[in-house]
């Protein structure tokens, strides 16, 4: 009885590891379905990039790696119609991957998803998203400052098979292998409605955290500057006409962002890109902060420009 459970479990695992290895290639399964008990989210994401990194150096191509929250991530849509994955088109001389949690700002990304980025495990080219709503609705007027300490656990070293192999979970990976796609219409127009008051930081409340957002601005950019051979930085983009359409602050939120593009811009270890020409188009939106099948193929297009312009290993297609 216990060796055909040992057994099984082995089997099930191996049929895991194969589904995440054939059919989340591009794009990290969306960790956000799996409840982070201990350095669950950590192990999941170091193992993704590995992954990617390594076929890139057995292939003998060069690694473009991109992290972000949903924006990146490419929610609600398939991967086959995210920006991401229409720029691996364009290049296919290089291996690209999408390591990106759904939900989270700069802290939490450097904490659940960069920190296995260093060394041997660093990709040519890293294109790290700024999730300014994210970052600005998770920093209350009372956050500290901390230093960050990253994760390394024996787990993150083991490929997926180990992974699986050591999480004996059964149809309990399940919900973490499922993908909840929405299905748009052609021609639907971008959903608009009344946000909680604290989605989007006013005037009021941007001027009580702007001191810390500025000193966690500031820690994410040094950390990724040191993740990748070349570093290309974002702010994620918004649609910004129908802030105030939604009953929000409209002038604070473009406030944030044009001292964002400030701050990155004075960095000077990292590249920044100017992606808020992006938040005019209401053609290219699904609603005010995710982009539609017609903004990710008009972003890809962009984002395609910004690698060619910035970073010469790779040609376009």
């Amino acid at each position: 009885m216990v060796v055909s459970a040992l057994m099984f479990h082995a089997v099930w695992s191996l049929l895991v590891a194969t589904f995440l290895e054939t059919f989340h290639r591009h794009r990290i399964v969306n960790v956000r379905n799996l409840e982070n008990e201990g350095n669950q989210w950590e192990e999941i994401t170091s193992t993704y990039a590995a992954n990617v990194i390594s076929r890139a150096k057995k292939g003998g191509h060069p690694s473009i790696l991109f992290v972000g929250s949903s924006v990146t991530y490419g929610f609600p849509l398939h991967q086959d119609a995210i920006f991401t994955k229409l720029v691996a088109t364009k290049f296919p001389e290089r291996t690209v991957g999408n390591l990106s949690i759904i939900g989270v700002g700069m802290d939490a990304l450097t904490d659940f998803a960069t920190c296995s980025l260093n060394h041997s495990n660093m990709p040519d080219l890293l294109v790290a998203e700024i999730p300014l709503v994210n970052s600005t609705a998770s920093i209350q007027s009372s956050t500290a400052s901390r230093k960050r300490i990253c994760t390394h656990t024996a787990n993150m070293d083991i490929g997926y098979w180990g992974l699986a192999l050591s999480r004996p979970y059964g149809t309990g990976w399940i919900p973490l292998l499922w993908e909840e796609v929405v299905n748009e219409s052609p021609g639907q127009d971008i959903k608009i409605s009344q946000l909680p008051s604290n989605y989007f930081a006013d005037t009021q409340h941007f001027k009580q955290i702007r001191g810390q957002y500025e000193a966690v601005l500031r820690r994410y950019l040094d950390d990724v500057s040191q993740m990748g051979s070349t570093v290309l930085v974002y702010i994620s983009p918004i649609y910004t006409p129908g802030i105030s359409v939604a009953g929000a602050d409209r002038a604070s939120v473009e406030e944030q962002i044009a001292l964002t593009q400030a701050i990155c811009q004075a960095h000077g270890k990292v590249t920044c890109l100017d992606s808020s020409t992006s938040g005019l188009r209401r053609e290219h939106y699904f609603n005010l902060t995710h982009l539609n099948h017609k903004g990710h193929r008009a972003f890809s297009e962009w984002m395609a420009e910004q690698i060619l312009a910035h970073d010469g290993q790779g040609r376009r297609h």
